[in-house]
């Protein structure tokens, strides 16, 4: 559910001679249809204020996806989220900057994997959902020292308690070290095992039982 904490301005000021990279927005009403395309945000990420722009351009294509620039502004404690739906209505351009200055940075500068989906913002902590079918991406990055801390595959919820991230992760065969435990799956399955990774010590913790689970 997206949070409405607020619903407050953020100023961002339009100008005709803007730095390489940067996006200049101006404010639009927040009854657009936009405001409400953005994927829901994740129950105890923190807190944010939003907002709706469009931008002084059309449209941008990256990576041959088109995107259409109107765009979400979530503003957190320390970072701006920049969320840009693409035309095909299947995945979001998302760029992020630290408050220091207007230039938002590209994530597929640091991950670029299928459809990727905002999904909030823990601490220092960029969660990102990817994938277009019920077997889902779950990649972190640290914003603060600009890296990948967690890259995994999984499927159904999402559940975030305490600064850790609840999932079943879908294992490699790295993961199945004595396979004569394991349960005889169906070759369309895969195998699973609830996972939690803290968010603020970048640890995982394998803690569920491995089980099977249908893969697209």
């Amino acid at each position: 559910m997206i949070k409405k904490d607020s619903i407050n301005s953020i100023q961002i000021q339009k100008t005709d001679s803007v730095e390489k990279d940067s996006i200049v927005y101006k404010e639009i009403s927040r009854t657009s249809s936009n405001f409400n395309a953005v994927n829901e945000i994740l129950i105890n990420t923190d807190r944010f204020e939003y907002k709706t722009y469009i931008s002084n351009e059309q449209t941008i294509k990256t990576n041959n996806v088109k995107y259409k620039l109107d765009s979400t502004i979530f503003h957190y404690k320390t970072y701006d989220i920049s969320i840009v739906i693409s035309e095909g209505d299947v995945g979001e351009l998302i760029r992020f900057n630290n408050h220091k200055n207007n230039i938002f940075i590209p994530l597929e500068k640091y991950y670029n994997y299928g459809a990727l989906y905002f999904k909030g913002i823990v601490g220092d902590k960029l969660i990102i959902d990817s994938g277009t079918s019920a077997s889902r991406g779950l990649a972190i990055l640290d914003l603060k020292n600009l890296k990948i801390v967690l890259d995994a595959g999984y499927s159904g919820n999402l559940i975030i308690m305490d600064k850790t991230i609840k999932f079943d992760c879908q294992l490699n065969n790295n993961d199945l070290k004595d396979k004569s435990k394991l349960p005889t799956c169906p070759e369309s399955n895969a195998y699973f095992q609830e996972q939690t990774f803290d968010l603020i010590k970048d640890l995982l913790i394998r803690s569920g039982e491995i089980h099977c689970e249908y893969v697209e």
